[in-house]
């Protein structure tokens, strides 16, 4: 399910919204002012490689095994 990233015009909040498909997708509202006038921002995101052990790491503890 995909995540947006939105920033309201109006009041400056920055939200999330999460959604089915793009087809199903509308502009949402600001859940602080209820403001349409909203931008949908650039966000960040996270993800991990499968990699060796790192030397000196017993693995486990840090995502690095």
């Amino acid at each position: 399910m995909p995540v947006f990233d939105y920033r309201c015009n109006s009041c400056g909040k920055e939200f999330d919204v999460f959604t089915g498909t793009a087809d199903s997708m509308q502009t949402p509202s600001c859940p602080e002012c209820k403001s349409e006038d909203v931008k949908k921002s650039y966000s960040s995101f996270d993800f991990k490689i499968a990699s060796k052990t790192r030397p000196g790491c017993g693995g486990g503890c840090c995502g690095c095994g």
